[in-house]
């Protein structure tokens, strides 16, 4: 567990430390697909020793690495990469919608993380339903969750969050 919340943490600071210009960068970016998939390789292992805390944990890992992205960039990429089977086997695809995944893994978080953690989980997924335009679903969802009463306590990166989902 520790494992991949270390890469994480790490694969912040690359991409802290790094232009946007640089090949480097670009590289970095394909370490994110590595991780995640080192994530559902650690899900599976998890769900199989039965520690659903831990699971929930690394699930809000993946969530923080694909709530942001559409269903139309992965389906673009797959277009885009469909006669370079090499480079198609480097890239990460959800072997689901995003949104069941997203919902799936929200659900693991409500159930067995902390309170901060779950306002997390929550507003990922009301940034993802926005993005997708279901703006309805996501302010029921932030109303549902009582998350608006109490974000002036949470710490800064929630109250960021909040913002990024309400804007």
């Amino acid at each position: 567990m520790n494992f991949i919340e270390k890469l994480d943490q790490q694969l912040y600071k690359a991409f802290q430390h790094l232009n946007q210009t640089d090949m480097e960068y670009l590289y970095r970016l394909k370490d994110e697909c590595l991780l995640i998939r080192q994530c559902d390789d650690m899900i599976a292992y998890l769900k199989r020793q039965g520690d659903m805390e831990k699971v929930a944990r690394v699930g809000l890992i993946k969530l923080e690495h694909i709530y942001f992205k559409q269903d139309s960039l992965y389906d673009r990429v797959k277009e885009q990469l469909k006669n370079h089977p090499a480079k198609l086997a480097e890239v990460y695809f959800l072997n689901k919608p995003s949104g069941e995944l997203i919902q799936e893994l929200v659900d693991l978080v409500v159930k067995n993380c902390s309170y901060k953690l779950k306002i997390k989980a929550i507003l990922l997924q009301c940034y993802h339903l926005s993005i997708h335009n279901k703006f309805h679903e996501a302010r029921n969802l932030l109303l549902k969750s009582n998350i608006t009463q109490s974000i002036s306590k949470q710490l800064i990166a929630s109250q960021i969050y909040y913002n990024r989902a309400v804007v």
